[in-house]
């Protein structure tokens, strides 16, 4: 078309009928121009890409969340059980929660599978879904092949929280998705533990990231001994998804804690003794996978210890929290570990080599106990102390 503008000859100025109905024809064919380069603009924007997005309701402003594995959907009945994904109101609640981000996958076709939490909507309900741009929205569409469903919020009240269904109509089956980025829609630690002003977090997501923030650092359990765990620092800039580890941060704010999302990069850990669960949905808790149980015989998490230090100690949680990396140990382990690098190890084995270490039964005071670690821990030996090792009187004796 603008080749054919440009070769366009203006009549004569002495033919003004076919000079107005020259202008009339160009007129008309620009505005088919612009509205040709409008469609190409739209389409370019309304296409989803590959990536990693947030996705909230466009009539209830709820943010989609996966918080389990297990589903299904009748297309022919429109029957739904879709308790895996729940909708909640307020972005801020987005920030830290990994069930909030959604992995985008073009199948072709304007067909699409959505990941996150190490599943899928289309392991969850057995099919992909269709995704269709309405206006700068998107509508997303379930199907078997000969006839489908919309997906919907279908609650329509003004509550926290609602449902993912097929009934709801208009705007209720509105989706807008939103690409992760490192201003207003990003990923941020919130970590949980603070010792001298260092914050950590056991985490776990099926993501792969890197840290745009300074000051952080991520670790795993590389071996155990006695009551230490070995934690070592992972050099790579990129940690693989699926790799339970400790976060460190400088901050307790998400906002300075942030990540870059990857697929399908970073190295694997072969040694790593840390493992992770996705979810812990209490609203489901006949649903295969939707919680995992605590055991105290093989599982320490990540909290404080009883002389103040960060380690791994026997959880007072019936269930392991969503996305939480704990530590993997034999039964009849110590009730706590504490965490040492490599380096501390070596000197504290060689430290322990010449040192006869006896069992100490006595009710007797003593100056003090303390730590392996020097600090203070009781007046005293007595059968209140933990089992482990302790230094009295500038020797080590082992409760047990």
């Amino acid at each position: 078309i603008i080749s054919i503008m440009k070769n366009m000859t203006c009549p004569t100025l002495q033919s003004s009928k076919a000079r107005q109905v020259f202008l009339l024809r160009k007129k008309k064919m620009k505005k088919i121009l612009t509205y040709i380069l409008l469609l190409f603009v739209t389409a370019s924007y309304a296409q989803l890409q590959n990536g990693f997005y947030r996705v909230h309701n466009y009539a209830t402003e709820r943010y989609v969340y996966v918080y389990d594995n297990t589903g299904k959907i009748n297309i022919s009945t429109a029957s739904a059980d879709m308790g895996a994904i729940q909708l909640w109101k307020n972005h801020n609640r987005t920030i830290s929660d990994p069930a909030s981000i959604i992995y985008v996958e073009d199948k072709g076709g304007n067909m699409y599978n959505l990941h996150s939490q190490g599943t899928s909507v289309h392991e969850i309900i057995g099919y992909n879904v269709m995704v269709y741009p309405k206006g700068d929205t998107y509508q997303l569409y379930a199907s078997n092949g000969s006839i489908g469903k919309y997906l919907a919020d279908d609650e329509t009240s003004n509550v926290q929280d609602g449902q993912l269904g097929t009934i709801a109509k208009g705007d209720y089956r509105k989706w807008v998705a939103t690409p992760v980025n490192l201003e207003d829609n990003f990923f941020g630690i919130k970590p949980n533990f603070n010792i001298d002003n260092t914050y950590y977090e056991p985490f776990f997501a099926d993501f792969a990231f890197s840290f745009a923030n300074e000051g952080m650092k991520a670790y795993y359990v590389s071996e155990t001994y006695k009551h230490i765990a070995v934690i070592k620092e992972i050099k790579d800039e990129i940690v693989a998804a699926n790799t339970p580890v400790i976060i460190e941060c400088g901050s307790d704010e998400p906002s300075s804690n942030k990540l870059n999302l990857f697929i399908n990069k970073g190295n694997k850990i072969n040694n790593n003794m840390l493992k992770g669960v996705y979810f812990n949905n209490e609203r489901r808790p006949k649903s295969k996978d939707a919680r995992t149980k605590y055991d105290a015989n093989t599982m320490r998490v990540l909290g404080i210890t009883s002389d103040g230090k960060l380690g791994f100690i026997i959880s007072k949680e019936e269930y392991l929290a969503a996305n939480e990396a704990y530590l993997n140990v034999p039964a009849g382990s110590p009730e706590e570990f504490e965490l040492m690098t490599e380096e501390q190890l070596a000197a504290y084995k060689e430290n322990e080599q010449g040192q006869s270490i006896n069992s100490v039964k006595t009710d007797k005071p003593v100056k003090g106990v303390f730590s392996i670690t020097g600090l203070k821990v009781a007046d005293k030996v007595d059968k209140s102390l933990p089992k482990g090792i302790y230094i009295v009187n500038g020797k080590k004796i082992i409760i047990k």
